[in-house]
């Protein structure tokens, strides 16, 4: 603790300050051997001194270092999250199903940043750098989720339903020409699909990205298999 390590510096200082007015006294009323002892433990008790201070100062330039560090990587992560948001705003239109909760998410990672400021000001340099590594893995999250959201969205809301169109189409036609289709289960699957579909659409929309890659990739295996 630097304050309890500056105030022990104190108090050893007023020690030293002590023994030196003894031993000017010493001096005065001609007392050489006390002077002597004097001196002698002045000499060590400015060395342990010496030893505190440098100890103390070499401490304080490792935390000034780690400070400006801090500082360095914040500033980084300050221009990514303006990086994200600029493009949060240029893809508004095609990841517009998710986007209040990735609002809600920004927001979040701006009250991350404020608590980062109170923790440096306060000099809370470990829980600031831990609420730093915080904020750098929720915008890796984000960054992650915007890049991946439009093509998923155009998938889960564009490409799969229009080729369940399509192939409900198809099948109908061929039911009505005869052609023997019930074997492929067609309206088993379309149903399956088309009720995961809504549900990664919910899914997109709460940020679940894990759980719709799944059923888009099976999706898509169930449509081409149909194809």
């Amino acid at each position: 603790d630097f304050k309890n390590s500056f105030e022990q510096i104190q108090e050893n200082l007023k020690s030293i300050a002590h023994v030196l007015a003894e031993t000017e006294d010493a001096i005065i009323m001609g007392k050489r051997k006390q002077v002597k002892l004097n001196l002698v433990d002045i000499a060590g008790m400015l060395k342990a001194c010496e030893k505190q201070v440098n100890s103390l100062n070499d401490s304080l330039d490792q935390i000034l270092e780690e400070e400006n560090q801090q500082r360095t990587n914040i500033t980084e992560l300050k221009d990514f999250f303006r990086q994200i948001k600029s493009e949060v705003q240029a893809r508004s239109v095609h990841i517009a199903l998710a986007l209040p909760n990735i609002e809600i998410r920004l927001n979040d990672i701006e009250q991350a940043f404020s608590t980062f400021e109170e923790w440096m000001y306060a000099s809370e340099f470990q829980k600031a750098k831990e609420k730093m590594e915080e904020i750098g893995l929720a915008l890796k999250s984000v960054s992650d989720i915007v890049s991946n959201l439009p093509e998923m969205i155009s998938l889960a809301k564009g490409v799969i339903p229009k080729q369940v169109l399509e192939i409900s189409n198809l099948f109908e036609r061929l039911k009505n020409n005869g052609v023997y289709v019930e074997h492929l289960e067609v309206e088993k699957n379309i149903q399956f699909i088309q009720e995961t579909t809504q549900e990664d659409e919910n899914n997109l929309a709460r940020l679940n990205l894990e759980a719709v890659n799944e059923h888009l990739k099976d999706n898509q295996q169930r449509l081409s298999q149909l194809l």
